[in-house]
């Protein structure tokens, strides 16, 4: 039951007003999502809120000439609410939505949203949490594009896909899709990650073997030849 993995995965539900968390529980609809691009007419959830059950979303811009960089992601057992407000925007620069791994959302629908927003505090407060993270995830990104190096940006991108397991299920294309790059400037530095001994590569497949040589890459490259270690000496 949906109502179920609300509670255990979302346990500020219980702290919620009982009708109000009563009116949340009966209202939200699971829906699977499969792998894939996802539209919110898809969604036919309007201004309404997501509740990631399991899997993962990309929210992603992209150019006219078929590049894209990702500017956030949803893991399971994450509140999802203004990224999709974005998502809806017809001007401006327009945010698309990924399904890297196959999903499952529990959808409260607008009108239920603005009801519980309005009327309970634990609730409301929540949305602004979540709303201020993806605020500080956005600017991180900027700061990452306008001032790192496409070597860091690739090391945090797999320090935070590695965080549930040290086996990736990606492919290079879709990390250099994840930062707006060549796929060729992806497999030139995974190769030089490889080398160091901090991961091996196979077809659709990463694994890390030395988590530490990445966090310290992350934090500094120099320092690794400092410990005697080597960086890899990819810039861009």
């Amino acid at each position: 039951m949906i109502e179920k993995e609300l509670i255990q995965l979302f346990p500020w539900v219980d702290e919620m007003e009982s009708e109000h968390r009563e009116l949340l529980l009966r209202e939200s609809r699971g829906r699977r999502l499969r792998k894939g691009p996802l539209s919110l007419d898809q969604l036919q959830l309007g201004g309404g809120a997501l509740f990631l059950i399991s899997g993962r979303l990309r929210f992603y811009i992209g150019s006219n000439e078929g590049k894209t960089v990702t500017i956030y992601t949803v893991a399971g057992g994450k509140l999802c609410k203004l990224p999709l407000e974005l998502a809806g925007q017809s001007d401006g620069v327009q945010v698309m939505i990924e399904v890297e791994q196959e999903a499952v959302a529990a959808l409260l629908p607008e009108e239920s949203y603005r009801r519980l927003a309005k009327a309970d505090q634990r609730f409301a407060q929540v949305i602004r949490w979540e709303e201020q993270f993806f605020l500080q995830s956005l600017l991180t990104v900027i700061h990452q594009i306008s001032f790192q190096t496409v070597d860091l940006r690739l090391c945090e991108r797999l320090l935070e896909l590695s965080a549930a397991g040290n086996v990736i299920r990606v492919t290079q294309s879709s990390l250099a899709a994840d930062l707006g790059v060549t796929r060729e400037f992806v497999c030139k530095t995974l190769r030089g990650f490889e080398e160091a001994g901090a991961l091996s590569t196979s077809r659709g497949k990463i694994t890390i073997r030395n988590r530490r040589y990445l966090e310290a890459y992350r934090e500094d490259p120099r320092s690794l030849s400092q410990e005697g270690e080597s960086p890899v000496a990819i810039h861009a």
